[in-house]
Formats: structure tokens, sequence, C-alpha cells
């Protein structure tokens, strides 16, 4: 049983460091306020001392046992794989055993409904349980298996074309990794200061799934709500695409650009990071823009139209509309 009230005590390994054994100290520096003793050691009298201590292992000493604290993946079978296929690495062991706790503590924390919930013994009217496990699937499924995926040389993943556009978090970690003209003595103090921003990064993806989730109602009942359902349209920039692109009608979708100066109308894709669309904006607008769009298009405030045809902009909402429109008929 871990004590998050005091210092806690994590191992990882030496040598050369990735994104897995970087991300995953992150994970449970959230979790401990920060309050946390990394040491770097692949020695087997230091493993077992923390195997004794029952402090965390991760990503060292090729055995994975949640009672005995250690989240390892290196040992012949590994530690198991997702419903996905993505096999776990020590970032993923730690996610799937303390990453609700962090998306319950980092919820809490950066929303003052659910302190005032707990307050009131009311947390279950905001569906608390519902909430965090949306936003724990969702980081998992993105960065920690993106993480995982990587560290496993688990290839189907990036083969696959929903994860084409991934980023690559461990090829950010590695660029900071000592090369042959630094020295080695300074890898500890760069590994502690990457995992103080790997821990920006994970409360970023908690909050964004957090909002995410929020948005879902809205944006199902602004579908619902549709007089004409091949044009969704919206007040504010909502992350429409993960709903939109399971239902059949929507052919295009209007938002106001991210600094309100102006609208955006975008064509709905065949699948949810897909680069085809399920109707193009017509050649004849494609690349132009100002009076030259306004002129083919006959839409007075018309901005631009992308090149690729699956996006557009006006200055004004009735423009917006008057394009999409067009683009309907």
């Amino acid at each position: 049983m871990l004590n998050f009230f005091k210092k806690q005590n994590i191992l990882t390994h030496d040598g050369k460091f990735h994104a897995d054994d970087v991300f995953s100290v992150a994970t449970l520096s959230i979790l401990n306020d920060g309050k946390i003793k990394i040491t770097r050691s692949r020695n087997p009298e230091t493993i077992e001392k923390f195997l004794k201590a029952g402090d965390i292992i991760v990503d060292n000493g090729r055995d994975y046992n949640p009672e005995k604290n250690i989240f390892d993946h290196h040992q012949e079978g590994g530690a198991g794989a997702r419903e996905s296929g993505v096999p776990y690495a020590g970032f993923g062991l730690i996610w799937k055993h303390f990453g609700r706790q962090v998306c319950l503590k980092e919820i809490k924390k950066q929303n003052s409904e659910f302190k005032k919930a707990e307050e009131n013994k009311t947390a279950d009217e905001l569906n608390l349980n519902e909430t965090v496990e949306y936003v724990w699937q969702q980081v998992d499924s993105g960065i920690v298996s993106n993480i995982d995926a990587t560290d496993t040389g688990y290839t189907d993943y990036y083969s696959e074309k929903t994860h084409s556009s991934a980023f690559a978090p461990d090829k950010i970690v590695g660029s900071f990794v000592p090369n042959w003209r630094e020295d080695y003595a300074e890898a500890d103090k760069i590994f502690a200061n990457l995992s103080k921003a790997a821990e920006i990064l994970i409360k970023r993806e908690i909050k964004v799934s957090y909002d995410r989730f929020l948005a879902k109602n809205i944006i199902e009942e602004t579908y619902q709500n549709s007089p004409d359902k091949r044009l969704i349209i919206f007040k504010r920039g909502y992350p429409w695409k993960e709903i939109l692109v399971e239902k059949p009608e929507p052919l295009y979708v209007v938002f106001p650009t991210i600094n309100n100066d102006g609208w955006m109308v975008q064509a709905v894709p065949v699948k949810k990071d897909s680069q085809e669309v399920r109707k193009p904006f017509p050649q004849s607008w494609r690349g132009k823009t100002d009076s030259e769009l306004e002129k083919v298009s006959g839409v007075k405030s018309a901005k631009f139209c992308h090149n690729a045809g699956f996006l557009a902009g006006a200055h004004d909402f009735e423009g917006i509309k008057q394009l999409a429109q067009k683009a309907l008929d």
C-alpha cells in the first residue's frame, strides 16, 4: 500500500532514458504532489532494497507485480497487452494502476464544481466515476499507448492510418539523451527536468480530455436539434469530430475562429483522423481568398478556401452560413 503523504522513493533504470520511464516518474510525481525521490540504477542490490522497502520500481527489475510495487515489462512474456493490442510498457502499467487517481486529482484541482460536489457529497450527480473513466481512457489510448507502442516495438500501432499523425514523445525525450560529446554525469539532472516537463503535458492531456467529456452532450444536442443535419452549427469550437463522424448526415460544420475574428466551415471527414472528407468544397473556390473568393462564390464576406477543399472561412456569421449553404447545393 503506497503512502502518498510522504516522500515516495522511485527506482527506474540508469543508462539511456526514454519517454517510458520519464513519463512514468512524472505520473507518480503528480500523484504525490512532487514529493518524490528518483533513483536510477540497475544494480541488483538496489532493486532488492526497493523491493524490501515496498517502494516503487518502474521499467526496471524484470517483473510485473503490483502487490510488490514493481512495474516492468522487460521480462520474458512481457506484461500483457490492451484490448487494442498495444502491449504495456512501464508507463502503461503505471497509468493502468495509478492513472485514475491522477485523473481524479487533476479534475478536482482544475474544476471548482467537483470540489463543491465533494464537500456537499453530491459527486454522483456529476457522474464523477464516468468522467474519470472517460478521461483515463482518452489519455491511455492517446499519449500512453503512443509511448508504450514505441517502447515495446509494436509497429502495428503506427501502421494504422489512425495513428499516422500521432506525435512522438519518445523522439522528444531521446533528443535530450547525452550524446558522445556530452557528459553522462548530467543524465540524472536531465531526467528529472524532463519528468517535470512531462508532468505539464500529462496534466494538459487530462484537462483536454475532461473538456472533451463536457462537450459530448452539447455536441449531441446540437446535432439532434439541427433542422438540416447536413449542416451543424456551433457557437463555440467544440471537439466535434469524434461524435459527428459517427453520424450519417453531417457534411459541414460551422464554428467561430479560435480568436473570434471570423467564422469557419469545415467538411466532415470520412473518419476521425482521415484527410478524406465526405463532400469537399467546390474546386473553383480552392486556394482563393478575399475578393477573388467573393467573386467565384457569390458571398461578400468570404475570406478563404483551403487548397485541399476541406476548410473555408468568412468574416461574419451570415457569410459563413451562405458559403456552407452554397457548398451543400
